[in-house]
């Protein structure tokens, strides 16, 4: 109802965290440094919450938590109460992302404009958009219903619209493979690709993602499809999928 109180909660809350919380981070941190990186990074992913976490690390703290216990941690020192861990550069996230902007994912804090992908098969689009709508596929976002079936159901295919906006569609159904130009409706897309992921109750994780698309992304080069790789791990981040490195 106060400031005051606001500030006694805290107090209180932090007496608490700042014991045990900081036992639990120099407990996993340690035994990461000492050769358990190998076991944390296969069962963490199955720990609830894991996605979250992911999440919350790679926004507000700047490093990715997966790197980091798959080996990305190079020390660990206290002095005078902090804690300062030091990471390898592939676990360090490559920008810090406001989870309140619907902006298009960025590569790097100074973003040159994206390139934007054409469907290199237009001549098709009738036709493939008419398979989906016989077969019930439309494109979905991670947070639709149709997306816990697409996933169960196999290999999914993935866009990044123009506007940054996520969208998902089955890779094959009924053993009918639909293309990506169905996800984004014909329309250009920043990047696009294919993915694996599992389901474990409420918790989603990234088993593999790559950057094929024979629509999108034939024909281009490392950088460019490496690039748009990265577009996508970041879209599927920023709704609580992580991918391993």
């Amino acid at each position: 109802m106060s400031f005051e109180e606001l500030e006694d909660a805290g107090h209180r809350f932090g007496k608490v965290m700042g014991k045990n919380g900081a036992r639990i981070i120099i407990i996993a941190l340690t035994a990461a440094l000492m050769g358990g990186s190998a076991g944390i990074a296969s069962k963490g992913p199955m720990l609830p919450g894991f996605a979250q976490a992911t999440l919350a690390a790679e926004t507000n703290a700047g490093f990715q938590l997966s790197a980091a216990l798959a080996g990305g941690i190079r020390s660990i020192s206290v002095a005078e109460g902090v804690m300062t861990v030091g990471l390898a550069p592939n676990a360090v996230a490559m920008v810090a992302r406001n989870a309140s902007t619907q902006s298009a994912p960025q590569v790097d804090d100074n973003p040159v404009p994206a390139t934007l992908f054409e469907n290199q098969k237009p001549h098709l689009l009738p036709a493939e958009l008419e398979t989906a709508r016989k077969l019930g596929v439309r494109p979905v976002n991670v947070t639709d219903t149709d997306f816990l079936r697409y996933v169960t159901e196999g290999r999914i295919k993935w866009v990044v619209t123009q506007e940054g906006t996520l969208q998902i569609v089955p890779h094959t159904w009924r053993r009918t493979e639909i293309s990506h130009a169905v996800a984004s409706g014909g329309r250009p897309v920043l990047a696009a690709g294919e993915a694996d992921i599992a389901v474990h109750g409420v918790t989603r994780i990234g088993i593999e993602i790559t950057p094929q698309s024979g629509h999108f992304l034939y024909g281009t080069s490392e950088a460019v499809s490496a690039r748009a790789l990265e577009i996508g791990r970041r879209a599927f981040s920023q709704t609580g999928i992580v991918f391993p490195p």
